[in-house]
């Protein structure tokens, strides 16, 4: 609900880069590293065998162009979320092959997110903060196992999934949410088409 608030915010002060950067790298638990590498073929839309809707899937540590993220080359995730698909469609509509999607710098997108979070008097910590809201947020409310978290976020041991079993911290951080906040957060994710029922890994 915070980050909904913190995207929203952004882009009333039109750094909707950021905003987009924010509600992809919550989807998908991306590290920064990840997103400020992810190029126009990187980012693939399919339809699935059973002729659902389209799916979004990103690549990350790229084989032939030499990279690798932190646990490997040859990495991707499904997104999850409707809105966060389109908001990749659109990037890269405006972009041209060999493009990155993103082109804000993590040190720019940064000095935004501190910004925004002082705009509302939140410490809302560093960015890597978005690569942990997601996981802590699906295993709190039972969307995805721990070993389903852990495949996704492309942890290489469970040991580095355990932090996100801790829902009593989840939870209490969640109670320090100021109520105008939690409801603006509420309202943007309801006016929005929501992800599958079943988990996507």
């Amino acid at each position: 609900e915070v980050l909904m608030v913190v995207a929203e915010e952004m882009r009333v002060q039109g750094d909707n880069e950021a905003a987009d950067i924010v509600e992809v790298s919550l989807d998908c638990y991306l590290r920064s590293s990840e997103w400020s590498k992810l190029r126009y073929e990187d980012v693939v839309e399919v339809t699935p065998p059973d002729n659902g809707p389209n799916e979004t899937i990103l690549r990350y540590g790229v084989a032939e162009r030499g990279e690798s993220t932190k646990t490997g080359m040859r990495q991707g995730s499904r997104v999850d979320y409707p809105h966060t698909q389109q908001i990749l469609h659109e990037r890269k509509q405006a972009v041209k092959p060999g493009n990155k999607i993103f082109t804000l710098k993590p040190a720019m997108f940064r000095a935004i997110w501190n910004a925004t979070g002082e705009r509302f008097g939140l410490d809302l910590g560093p960015p890597h903060t978005l690569r942990h809201s997601g996981p802590s947020a699906d295993i709190a409310t039972n969307y995805r196992t721990m070993w389903q978290v852990q495949r996704r976020g492309r942890w290489g041991s469970e040991k580095s999934v355990l932090r996100y079993a801790k829902t009593h911290a989840y939870y209490e951080a969640m109670a320090k949410i100021p109520t105008n906040i939690m409801t603006r957060g509420q309202t943007i994710m309801a006016a929005r088409e929501n992800r599958p029922q079943t988990a996507r890994e």
